[in-house]
């Protein structure tokens, strides 16, 4: 990769990864790409490496010719990395655990990512060393998948991936910069989501669940749209891949869960439909307002986006203003990026929701509307009081988190 300069240094190596793609990659294997310039967090590492250090991406392609076994062997993991090794894999692993490809194409697309072995300025420093080459090689080999998409017309399956997108481990060879000896092999673990089982048909109650919340859906509640966006978000960064779009949908969640909480309260407050419209359209925009000034209002709190020593200054740097930047810049989302976006977000959810518990008399119909008995019963408050609640709000005829005049009610 590199020749290795002055002799009284203490060896970098160089990390090879090798990892299966889950689908095929409809370009010429064999061939060598190189990716990027970055320089190193410790200078004095360019020393071993002359030049710009980059991340070497080769792509092989394995074609398993025996159509007589089973598709599960047929597109086996073991089998595919015995191909690319030349040699059998010195590694225990279970082949039915890892993610099939379909048995009527037994090609396989695989991977080898090498770089040296130590932090550059780009990467997540916080990370693991070993997590942070790979992700800063899965950055480069997006590079590529995202080049197909939009130049090739035939792009067929092709799109970016990250780590929960492949099986569960790679392989991680360690090599002599200057002579390319193997000094070490491991797997690497990438993620813990094995093999999803084949679904079972829901049970009387969960059927019951779907056909609820496809109702409370269609008759407007206002809380649903922030779930979906954020089963949109979830489905975007782990079966996709696609970050970027993970972050909008995010906050897109997280948006629409506070104007729902304006929107519930407000009904809580005893407001009419009007009312409550005109409430929403005065505190929805601008969302900074919303945060800093309406929600303290409505829900008490601190709600400073001033400092990330609090929750909602966290929230407004990693997610908000990042968001920001994909939209008017065209920023990338990096697998740290994105993480840090998730566990804000839960932060935040938590605040908010810590902050409604402690009014339960004040707004009744939020905390159902929004937690449910489930959500509340973990939250340790479903108590008498809650509980009587929401047998009465089950006894009204009209939607309880509507206006009293909407729903048909009495005005409080």
């Amino acid at each position: 990769m590199a020749e290795k300069v002055g002799s009284d240094e203490s060896i970098i190596p160089v990390v090879r990864f090798i990892f299966r793609l889950p689908f095929w990659l409809p370009i010429d294997p064999e061939r060598e790409h190189l990716f990027g310039s970055q320089r190193f967090a410790d200078p004095s590492h360019a020393n071993q490496f002359p030049g710009d250090p980059v991340v070497h991406v080769t792509i092989h392609e394995v074609i398993l010719n025996d159509e007589n076994a089973p598709p599960a062997i047929r597109a086996g993991f073991i089998q595919g990395l015995a191909e690319v090794l030349g040699e059998r894999p010195d590694v225990e692993a279970d082949s039915s655990a890892f993610r099939a490809v379909s048995g009527a194409i037994p090609r396989q697309t695989w991977i080898e990512m090498a770089m040296p072995f130590a932090y550059m300025t780009h990467d997540q420093v916080e990370d693991e060393l070993l997590t942070a080459c790979f992700e800063r090689g899965l950055s480069c080999l997006n590079q590529m998948l995202r080049a197909i998409r939009v130049v090739a017309s035939r792009s067929g399956s092709v799109r970016p991936v990250n780590k929960e997108m492949l099986d569960p481990v790679a392989v991680a060879l360690m090599e002599d910069p200057v002579t390319g000896e193997e000094l070490g092999r491991n797997l690497f673990i990438l993620h813990h989501r094995f093999v999803e089982s084949l679904a079972e048909r829901l049970v009387p109650d969960e059927e019951d669940s779907v056909s609820m919340y496809m109702e409370l859906a269609s008759f407007g509640h206002p809380h649903v749209k922030s779930r979906e966006w954020l089963e949109r978000a979830k489905d975007a960064r782990f079966n996709r891949g696609d970050y970027e779009e993970a972050l909008m949908c995010l906050q897109v969640s997280i948006e629409r869960l506070f104007v729902g909480v304006v929107h519930s309260t407000g009904v809580d407050l005893g407001l009419s439909s009007t009312e409550v419209s005109s409430r929403v359209a005065e505190m929805a925009e601008p969302f900074k307002s919303l945060l800093t000034t309406h929600m303290p209002t409505i829900v008490g709190g601190r709600w400073s986006i001033e400092s990330e020593r609090g929750v909602l200054g966290r929230y407004w740097k990693h997610v908000y203003l990042k968001r920001n930047k994909v939209t008017h810049s065209g920023e990338q989302v990096s697998s740290a990026d994105i993480s840090q976006a998730f566990a804000v977000h839960d932060e935040v959810v938590d605040f908010l929701i810590g902050r409604l518990i402690a009014q339960p008399r004040k707004y009744p119909r939020t905390l159902v509307g929004l937690l449910g008995e489930p959500g509340l019963r973990k939250r340790g408050a479903w108590n008498r009081r809650i509980r009587e609640a929401a047998e009465e709000f089950a006894r009204e005829e009209g939607p309880y988190w509507e206006p009293w005049d909407t729903a048909g009610r009495q005005r409080q």
